[in-house]
């Protein structure tokens, strides 16, 4: 029995050890194609790198528009070189796992300002899990934070908080055993897309463009039902105007993630410490009140919330989306042009 033992504790630390020397090869950003694209452009770039970067999920990808925020910052007196590393599906935890790993890099040697979406917590739905895009970020430290994230929101149900536990459980083992990694990248020369970059090599790849250009049916497929679902239903952006003009009537400030306001505080105060200014976006969206309780938490100076359709009013227009949760080009642009103006306002009062 202690020769089993023995056997099996040197097979897994071996297994354990060739896991480590295989991930060692890999970048943090591995199993996110978008991001790690647009990371290794910067990398290569030899001049004119950015002082300003976007992070987020296709809100930002999709949503902001590098060259008319650097064109905005010049009329008003400020140098500025952006660029877009906005990805599709980067939820909350994950970003901050991304900004983690970027502050021990080069990659913001010459970056004073960091924006970044603010979102909501979620949990991945069950289709998801055994998904490698899902747990690549599920390092130690990102598995006590979701855990923590668990623990310390609004009372779910008993059953509920399980069933978040054993997601990001099962999420977190995958990637310390390496279950599934690493297949994609191994499989595919050009995993890192430079299309992902968009026609301006700024990051920015409206959906329009992506639709007209792509060669992968399937691709236009999903985009184009995207498309024609709020052709068909020009309601829905009316719908989320009046949810979101109705929760912040009734906006209860004091419910809200106080396990997320930490992570929050810790990384201004990790950016904060490179001189990096770390600014934290609220787009036009599907809010709940834990989200909008959330951002009036966060210091003035560190925070634009672009979630109000009274002062916004052309973020809440059906002519300015392409499916019912992104802005089309024109949209965009009045939101890169709200951003800016914000973010100049947050320059003066400092």
């Amino acid at each position: 029995m202690r020769q089993f033992i023995l056997k099996i504790s040197l097979f897994i630390l071996l297994y354990l050890g060739l896991r480590s020397l295989i991930g060692s090869f890999f970048p943090y950003y591995h199993a996110n194609p978008w991001y790690g694209a647009k990371v290794v452009y910067l990398e290569n770039l030899q001049a004119d790198k950015p002082n300003t970067l976007f992070i987020g999920s296709s809100r930002i990808y999709r949503q902001i528009i590098p060259a008319v925020f650097d064109s905005l910052m010049t009329h008003d007196g400020r140098q500025c070189k952006s660029f877009n590393l906005g990805a599709p599906g980067v939820h909350s935890l994950e970003s901050y796992y991304l900004l983690r790993h970027a502050i021990r890099t080069d990659l913001l040697e010459r970056v004073g300002t960091v924006f970044m979406e603010l979102g909501e917590w979620s949990v991945p739905a069950d289709e998801q899990l055994h998904n490698e895009r899902i747990g690549y970020w599920m390092d130690h430290q990102g598995f006590i934070m979701a855990m923590k994230f668990i623990l310390s929101r609004a009372p779910k149900g008993r059953l509920k908080m399980i069933g978040d536990a054993y997601t990001y459980g099962v999420a977190y083992l995958e990637r310390f055993f390496g279950l599934g990694y690493y297949s994609e990248q191994l499989k595919q020369a050009d995993y890192f897309k430079v299309e992902y970059l968009g026609p301006g090599l700024d990051g920015y790849y409206s959906l329009e463009n992506n639709m007209i250009h792509t060669e992968d049916p399937e691709v236009y497929e999903g985009l184009n039902r995207r498309f024609q679902k709020l052709r068909n239903n020009p309601q829905l952006i009316k719908r989320i105007k009046e949810q979101t003009v109705d929760i912040r009537k009734n906006i209860d400030k004091d419910k809200y993630n106080s396990q997320h306001l930490d992570v929050i505080s810790d990384l201004i105060e990790q950016t904060s410490q490179i001189g990096i200014h770390l600014v934290f976006i609220l787009p036009p969206r599907s809010v709940n009140n834990d989200l909008l309780a959330l951002a009036s938490k966060i210091p003035e100076n560190h925070v634009i919330d672009l979630a109000r359709p009274s002062e916004y009013k052309e973020l809440y227009m059906y002519e300015s989306y392409f499916d019912e949760t992104h802005l089309n080009e024109n949209g965009a642009r009045f939101f890169t042009r709200f951003v800016e103006e914000a973010f100049v306002k947050l320059k003066m009062h400092e």
